[in-house]
């Protein structure tokens, strides 16, 4: 597989003017897990043939690191 680094620069900037217009989970780690919760549920029930395993392991790590930021948020207020 190839990297095109100009495509991802697209994405990042897609990905960065969406969250921009998401204001319900911004600067709350608790409501993006919980919504990442439910996204990983419909995906774990829609897994046929493990054609998600790679998505939902991504999407582990990432709740893992917002499990990280709210330990970190609480242990420094």
């Amino acid at each position: 597989m190839s990297i095109n680094c100009k495509e991802i620069e697209h994405y990042k900037e897609v990905i960065v003017k969406a969250a921009g217009n998401d204001l319900y989970h911004s600067d709350c780690p608790e409501l993006q897990l919980d919504t990442l919760a439910l996204i990983v549920d419909g995906l774990v029930k829609d897994n046929k043939d493990g054609k998600n395993e790679q998505l939902i392991g991504f999407l582990a790590h990432i709740g893992k690191s917002l499990n990280e930021l709210i330990k970190y948020r609480n242990l420094m207020k």
